[in-house]
């Protein structure tokens, strides 16, 4: 049948539509519990046809049904716990001693005597005690545990776990790519001025930034060379408390880490100053300045017994913070809230007939399924998610849902998100060579599918008038409206998306949902398992406090990375997450849509799509191998949040 809007059609058609909708608002009731304690619009229960079994892409030609391919990556999870809990017990089952007071006493003499004269006696002691509360004595510990798990694609393996180079490329090309911005000489002078003295004396003799003569930070500023991961949104959370299944404390740090560009015949993106701001100190007592180059600092090859492991420990400490953040705010949040909230909005005020529900309705497959599946396993309390990562669960899920509701989310486009990061001068980048191009192609194809449908400007305020059916403006006004739900205490709470005036801006809102459910979420979905499975590289916790720069030695470091038990069960969620794609942007269904009006726009749609794919592989061929970017190839994007 179709497409058409209401005003459109003959009364006893709209009759029809308006019953269709108030069937599908009780299908797809709000859940009050969500809105009591997140104000986040979630079901009230899955309804039957958005389960996982319903859910078959024949987009290929051949049938490939979904809850197989879950069923056998969550079965190679629980065959891996199985076989640390019985041939690992030794390093899986204990938890370290906790040695926090003796430590965090420690830290308060040396706020007042940095030289004391047993911190080499205090860490050898330490030491003891990581061997003997079973630590893992090494990383390559922590590469052992993916056993029935492919390491083919795994970060942070050999030297890449000591690298520099492959630490600043997180920022450009891992799991959260959208932190990163430009320092400018005002931003660098605020800094000054608010706890991070930076001077440059930070360029140590060793650094390939004092070996080229290029020390000054204004001058890098004033180039365009100078950036900043700045983690400061996590300081309201929680630290120095235990998590489930653990007697550890874990502690969230808000890490403000410089990046430089080397301004030689390789220009390329290099640390060059982390403060860990540990979020449960004060940071006029203590909060050091770590750099690289410092004199035995630990590289790959060195000794591990005598190096100092102080710049090791930054970086993690940065990695962890990363991954806090991106898992709340980039991952829960904006992919799978954010679409969740589309998804039960545009279920409950479309009629099938509207073409806004036409062209939404393949990108918000699965979403409510994978969402209700995850806050029984994942997000719940004492589930997976409780199990291996730093924050409280509770702060965790009140993040994801501040995401959504305290953002302004048109912001996050990737041409106006670029823009306000003012990143355009990185030199390798290719999370955003990726992202705007397919923005651009997505916006076309919507441009060009609604086209049909609004072809005067008087359409779409038809569409918008509430009052006289218009299905639009009801769906307009639940999507972005705070909404009491009657018999709850909770409001749902409304989303920033701006205006809804013009046909640009419906084509703009529209465009963003599609983007993120399919781009956005792949790009901070399918990089975990390369990066986040590895706690040794990005480890979801850590477990001890700030160290001491240029005193700290391998145990303290082993320390810091995370128990093999949380550091288990967060190899396996990130492999999960990363182990299958189902469905492909841009391959729709045979019967996905039945208006033939609309078969231009998607023929253009896939023929921007295939382009970019071979923009994409022409990059990567000519780039060493760890600095292929695939994850934004459109064969590598599933069409939805389904995962």
């Amino acid at each position: 049948m179709p497409y058409s809007l209401s005003h459109n059609d003959t009364a006893s058609d709209r009759l029809l539509r308006q019953q269709e909708i108030s069937q599908s608002k009780t299908t797809y009731r709000y859940s009050q519990a969500e809105a009591d304690g997140s104000h986040i619009r979630a079901p009230h229960s899955l309804p039957d046809a958005e389960s996982f079994g319903n859910m078959v892409d024949t987009s290929t030609g051949s049938a490939i049904e979904y809850q197989p391919q879950l069923n056998s990556a969550v079965g190679k999870m629980a065959a891996n716990v199985l076989f640390h809990s019985f041939f690992l017990t030794r390093n899986y089952a204990k938890v370290r001693h906790d040695t926090l007071g003796d430590l965090l006493a420690l830290e308060d003499q040396l706020a007042d005597d940095p030289t004391l004269d047993n911190i080499s006696a205090y860490y050898d002691g330490l030491a003891s005690v990581v061997t003997s509360a079973g630590t893992s004595n090494d990383t390559k510990e922590y590469l052992d545990l993916y056993q029935n798990w492919s390491q083919a694609g795994v970060r942070g393996k050999g030297s890449e776990l000591y690298s520099d180079t492959v630490f600043a490329n997180q920022a450009v090309a891992g799991p959260c790519p959208t932190v990163i911005r430009k320092v400018t000489i005002p931003m660098l002078d605020a800094y000054r001025s608010n706890g991070l003295p930076i001077t440059d004396d930070i360029f140590l003799a060793a650094s390939p930034f004092t070996q080229n003569g290029d020390t000054n930070l204004e001058t890098m500023a004033a180039e365009d060379r100078l950036y900043v991961q700045d983690f400061s949104m996590l300081s309201s959370l929680s630290s120095g408390h235990t998590g489930a299944g653990s007697d550890e404390k874990r502690f969230v740090f808000s890490p403000i880490a410089l990046y430089a560009v080397t301004a030689d015949s390789n220009p390329r993106l290099l640390p060059i100053a982390i403060q860990m701001r540990q979020n449960d100190r004060n940071p006029d007592h203590w909060d050091p300045i770590f750099v690289p180059h410092m004199p035995n600092a630990m590289v790959y090859g060195g000794n591990v017994n005598t190096s100092d492991w102080s710049w090791m420990v930054a970086k993690t400490c940065v990695s962890c913070s990363s991954q806090i953040y991106h898992e709340y705010f980039e991952h829960l949040g904006r992919a799978h809230f954010l679409v969740e909230s589309a998804s039960m909005t545009t279920n409950r005020c479309f009629s099938s007939r509207h073409p806004v529900y036409a062209i939404l309705k393949p990108h918000l497959e699965g979403t409510l399924a994978i969402n209700d599946f995850g806050r029984d396993t994942l997000v719940n309390n004492g589930g997976t998610v409780d199990r291996y990562m730093s924050c409280r669960i509770e702060d965790f899920r009140q993040s994801a849902a501040k995401a959504i509701y305290q953002t302004d989310l048109l912001a996050l486009i990737p041409p106006v998100d670029l823009a306000n990061r003012a990143v355009d001068a990185l030199p390798y980048y290719p999370y955003r060579d990726d992202a705007v191009p397919l923005w651009n192609a997505i916006h076309s194809y919507v441009g060009n599918f609604l086209s049909v449908f609004y072809p005067t400007a008087a359409d779409l305020q038809s569409d918008l008038d509430r009052a006289n059916g218009g299905e639009l403006g009801d769906w307009w006004y639940e999507l972005t409206t705070d909404l009491d739900l009657g018999s709850s205490v909770g409001v749902l709470k409304g989303l920033n998306l701006g205006s809804l005036q013009t046909f640009d801006d419906l084509v703009t809102v529209v465009a963003f949902i599609i983007y993120t459910s399919s781009v956005h979420h792949a790009a901070v979905n399918y990089p975990q398992g390369d990066y986040y499975s590895n706690a040794s590289l990005c480890p979801a916790t850590v477990s001890r406090p700030t160290p001491i720069p240029g005193e700290t030695n391998k145990a303290y470091y082993m320390e810091f990375l995370p128990p093999e038990a949380q550091a288990t069960f967060q190899m396996n969620q990130m492999m999960i997450l990363a182990s299958f794609q189902f469905t492909r942007l841009g391959r729709f269904e045979a019967d996905a849509f039945s208006d033939a009006r609309v078969d231009s726009a998607i023929a253009q749609f896939q023929s921007d799509l295939a382009a970019i794919g071979t923009q994409i592989e022409n990059r990567n061929a000519a780039l060493p191998a760890g600095l292929r970017y695939h994850y934004l190839h459109p064969n590598n994007i599933p069409q939805s949040t389904n995962i």
